[in-house]
């Protein structure tokens, strides 16, 4: 039976280009079951790539093989790789940091091979199309049961590249962080977690104040959306183990003003020792920061973060890959 094949890419919907990378996968094995997992990432985008697969490890079928395609350096000196992780994954695509956090998360690279000479490759390979020619040939190949020896050369995992993902800078009362992403409903997830909340004292508290953009703005902190009335502001856990602030039927991005890539300060009075929970707020001003609950470091290419800190804005969108 061929294995699971998760297709990720910043291709987005207007053009053909996702579908001519299923055509090829089809052409090879038309038994291969695929899941897009989304084709909305912003272009060029390498870190929110690298984000939302780690967002979607836990959630994989085992020993899926994920095409990932978000490639701002197509053609030119960055490498085309097949990790197989120790958990049995395996990962197809560019080497620019786009896999580190979904490599960690699946056990650390076993085996990495470079591709750009692949006896699986489509000819002639198209410099600005590796997803068609190089990738697609790739993972199918793999899906479809072959191995990972004759895809391309092996090469020392230990350079595969990281990817710089935000944290958060936390002290008493206060928690700074990046804004990571503004869904659809306009809820704001901050590069931060419950672990931030309780290293900086306030998790029982049950009213924070937001400092975001130059305007403040008290929430309280809940579990779910009809814990607060109609338009009023929240800050809870995501579904990805992130905290997020959220106006209950509302948009909070546009009621802050914030966007990706801001930055969030929250702001409370540490609780003392069995202490009951109460609300007391204090304001400050915000710096660059950045969140800890992610992967450890892969490869040592280029420097990896857990799962957040800054990094430069993305550059203007390329051909696809």
């Amino acid at each position: 039976m061929a294995r699971c094949l998760v297709f990720m890419s910043d291709y987005g919907r207007s053009d053909p280009c996702v579908g001519i990378v299923h055509a090829v996968i089809r052409q090879i094995d038309a038994e291969i079951p695929i899941v897009d997992l989304t084709h909305s990432i912003a272009p060029q985008d390498v870190r929110a790539g690298a984000i939302a697969l780690a967002d979607a490890i836990p959630f994989l079928p085992r020993r899926a093989v994920v095409l990932a395609v978000v490639d701002p350096g197509v053609g030119g000196a960055r490498r085309a790789v097949a990790v197989h992780t120790r958990e049995g994954f395996s990962f197809i695509g560019p080497d620019n940091g786009l896999l580190a956090p979904a490599i960690a998360l699946t056990g650390g690279p076993e085996t990495v091979y470079e591709l750009t000479s692949s006896q699986w490759r489509l000819e002639p390979v198209s410099r600005t199309f590796h997803g068609r020619d190089l990738f697609a040939p790739v993972a199918a190949r793999l899906a479809s049961g072959g191995s990972l020896t004759v895809a391309g050369q092996p090469i020392d995992p230990s350079v595969l590249m990281g990817v710089q993902l935000p944290q958060p800078s936390v002290a008493a009362g206060r928690i700074e962080a990046e804004v990571l992403e503004v869904d659809v409903y306009g809820n704001v997830r901050l590069a931060a977690s419950p672990i931030e909340l309780q290293a900086a004292g306030i998790a029982g508290v049950k009213q924070v104040e937001i400092d975001a953009a130059g305007m403040r703005m008290p929430v309280r902190l809940v579990g779910a959306f009809e814990e607060v009335a109609p338009n009023e502001p929240m800050l809870y856990e995501d579904s990805n183990g992130s905290l997020a602030i959220a106006v209950n039927g509302g948009n909070a991005a546009e009621q802050l003003g914030i966007t990706r890539g801001a930055i969030v300060t929250v702001l409370g009075e540490p609780l003392t020792s069995g202490e009951p929970p109460r609300g007391v707020i204090a304001a400050g001003e915000a710096t660059p920061a950045v969140a800890a609950s992610q992967p450890p470091p892969v490869g040592s290419g280029a420097p990896v973060a857990p799962p957040e800190q800054s990094s430069p804005p993305a550059p203007p969108p390329a051909p696809p890959a």
